[in-house]
């Protein structure tokens, strides 16, 4: 596990310090990476996860032990604010665990869509033709966005990105649904939607796979990937049911709302993600990875 330096700007006096300082981190116990998370505030730490107990706590008094898994600034940090600075070191793979989760809401809730914007269009025009129209109107962003969107994974927090992109399709799903439920809706109107989230879909299922490549150890990335195509195939398999039981429960219009929900889910979870997933600045420029990744 990889480590970083301490934070950058600190505050002169102890009784002034708050930051919070997150990092890979290898506790000597168990050999197992973990996230080392330090909240500080004078000479009261502050819990950063309230509703969770940590399996080590590392302070000015016991950080010798540990000194072989510290860098030197975080090693300095303890011999310059003893009173203040600790490292709360948390289960590992917590942040992976996050992800896995909202990868099981994130295909539940596109699956449903794709059934229920599939009934919706049928029972509207009765045409074979459109249906097969709206599939390929989903599936030209992948092709297109998406080598676009590996540059812009590779460049920026992931985290942000899923947060902004999965905040969008939230907001579309539940004016979707908002319109259907009016009695509104268009064909056109399932077209630009379908296309809307197709590039929504196409810029996360890249960025997604950078978070889990930064969230497990490498020799554990093999099972990670494997472990969230598992949920996601899973998914794949109940979620046409179960968007059909919605439809028949709650109706199409409803069933966007579920969507949005789902949505919502994935939104919530990267934030409770703690690691530092910022990447390191490219020297190339984003137009020379795009060529590097078409030629490849």
């Amino acid at each position: 596990a990889s480590t970083s330096t301490a934070p950058a700007a600190i505050a002169a006096s102890a009784k002034k310090v708050e930051a919070v300082y997150s990092t890979p981190f290898l506790a000597h116990a168990t050999m197992e990476p973990m996230n080392a998370t330090v909240k500080f505030s004078g000479d009261k730490p502050v819990d950063p996860y309230p509703d969770e107990k940590p399996v080590l706590v590392i302070t000015a008094k016991n950080f010798e032990e540990h000194a072989e898994h510290l860098t030197e600034g975080q090693k300095a940090m303890f011999r310059k604010y003893p009173a203040s600075f600790r490292m709360d070191i948390y289960p590992g793979h917590r942040d992976y665990r996050y992800l896995w989760v909202g990868t099981m809401f994130l295909s539940a809730g596109q699956w449903v869509q794709q059934v229920t914007l599939g009934w919706l269009l049928y029972d509207l025009t009765g045409s074979s033709v459109l249906l097969g129209a709206l599939n390929g109107v989903r599936a030209i962003p992948f092709l297109v966005v998406g080598p676009f969107a590996g540059v812009v994974a590779d460049r920026n927090d992931p985290r942000t990105v899923l947060k902004w992109v999965q905040g969008m399709l939230f907001i579309t799903a539940f004016l979707m649904g908002g319109i259907v439920m009016a009695g509104k809706t268009e064909v056109w109107h399932l077209f630009v939607f379908t296309a809307f989230t197709g590039i929504g879909w196409s810029i996360v299922q890249p960025v997604r796979q950078t978070l889990v490549s930064a969230t497990v150890p490498r020799d554990e990335v093999a099972n990670a990937v494997a472990l969230a195509s598992v949920g996601f195939n899973t998914l794949k398999v109940l979620g046409p049911s179960i968007g059909g039981f919605l439809v028949a429960a709650f109706g199409a219009g409803g069933n966007f709302f579920v969507q949005g929900l789902t949505y919502l889910a994935v939104c919530i979870l990267m934030f409770r993600m703690s690691g530092d997933y910022v990447p390191v600045k490219q020297k190339s420029s984003g137009r020379a990875d795009l060529k590097e990744g078409l030629g490849y």
